[in-house]
């Protein structure tokens, strides 16, 4: 009879930590479900998804630190109607505002929040099609975009083409081609050739250098570019970081 007491004590301990492990689980889970929907309708993006780490969860978010967190997304609309093939950022000793965080997680419009973290890195994707689509848009006598690793091709019309009829070559003039680099930590393309293209289009080859209106790259870190066929990937990375999030006022 004398033992009665110690096992229910051991029964109690069982139970509490079997709690404590699904609510735990069940925090974790609810604030990467309710994050990543929320950055997918900020951002317009096709699909996003916030990992925060692993368990226990609860006692680094109610501190506000976190060993490691991890942000993906695929196809985000930038300012301006860039699409944004993916987007990938992964970070360690991430530190915020519980509160403010757990606001965020439920609105981007709540009070904005500063984040801190230790290396960073950042990889944003490109497309070609995505490119092509957003120059043709904004500046209208564009006829193709071509990206390789060379660089970047834009052939402007000679001729003005119905709605829906895809350039013929016959169509086009030659490229003008630009690399794609970092200018005051914003993507620029800028301008390296133009010498084969009729002078009647020199302004708006002038154009696509600045048309790009992507976020700027958070001070601090070192950017790089590297171009394959058919996209163009910018990566930063560092040792310490600083983001301001969310879309409300402080």
């Amino acid at each position: 009879m004398r033992r009665r007491p110690l096992r229910w004590i051991i029964v109690g301990v069982v139970l509490a930590t079997g709690a404590y492990f699904v609510l735990d689980v069940i925090a974790l889970r609810y604030l990467e479900s309710r994050g990543s929907a929320e950055l997918a309708r900020t951002v317009t993006a096709e699909d996003a998804k916030i990992d925060l780490g692993d368990i226990p969860f609860l006692p680094g978010f109610i501190t506000g630190r976190l060993a490691r967190a991890e942000i993906n997304v695929r196809g985000a609309s930038g300012s301006g109607g860039l699409r944004v093939q993916s987007l990938n950022v992964r970070m360690s000793a991430v530190r915020f505002s519980w509160r403010e965080m757990f606001a965020l997680s439920r609105s981007a419009f709540s009070t904005r929040t500063k984040v801190s973290m230790s290396e960073p890195i950042g990889l944003v994707e490109i497309g070609q099609i995505d490119l092509e689509e957003f120059l043709r848009r904004h500046i209208s006598d564009i006829g193709t975009v071509r990206v390789s690793s060379g660089g970047v091709e834009v052939r402007f019309l000679e001729t003005r083409l119905k709605t829906g009829i895809e350039p013929t070559e016959e169509d086009l003039t030659e490229p003008a081609r630009y690399l794609p680099r970092v200018v005051d930590r914003r993507i620029a393309l800028s301008l390296i050739g133009v010498a084969q293209v009729p002078e009647r289009f020199a302004a708006s080859a002038r154009r696509v250098e600045h048309v790009i209106d992507l976020p700027a790259i958070p001070e601090g870190l070192r950017s790089d570019v590297r171009l394959g066929d058919g996209v163009i990937v910018v990566e930063a990375s560092g040792r310490q970081a600083e983001l301001t999030v969310g879309e409300g006022e402080r």
